[in-house]
């Protein structure tokens, strides 16, 4: 079972996200946070293997965090989900280390189908 951290400053959306990840066989989430603080934390508590991370967060953004887990021996995979979705923070969330960058508004199933993929994958 993989591990899943929620990452995002909307407490609507962290928990849509919790109610799909669910019915992914192979998923668990694991914690959610808001601020970067308390999701570097949880990040060093729990070790997510995936981490979906918005962009704008409600102390900080998600660009803080991908500088911070970028010299941590294991890196969890790091599926931005933003509204912020133009190419400019697109080039920004590849450069900090992050794997897959899907818009909020237009992206849900592709985000959906990304999880199913990473769910049945072998650690």
């Amino acid at each position: 079972m993989k591990k899943v951290l929620i990452v995002d400053d909307s407490s609507l959306l962290r928990e849509d996200l919790k109610k799909m990840i669910s019915y992914i066989e192979g998923l668990q989430v694991i914690g959610e946070a808001d601020k970067v603080e308390d999701a570097i934390k949880l990040i060093n508590e729990l070790e997510p293997d995936i981490i979906t991370l918005d962009i704008n967060l409600r102390q900080g953004n998600g660009f803080d965090i991908l500088s911070a887990i970028e010299a941590y021996d294991k890196i969890p995979t790091v599926i931005m989900f933003s509204n912020y979705a133009n190419s400019a923070y697109r080039r920004t969330a590849n450069v900090f280390g992050s794997n897959y960058f899907f818009d909020k508004s237009t992206d849900i199933e592709a985000l959906l189908d990304t999880l199913h993929k990473l769910g049945s994958e072998r650690n």
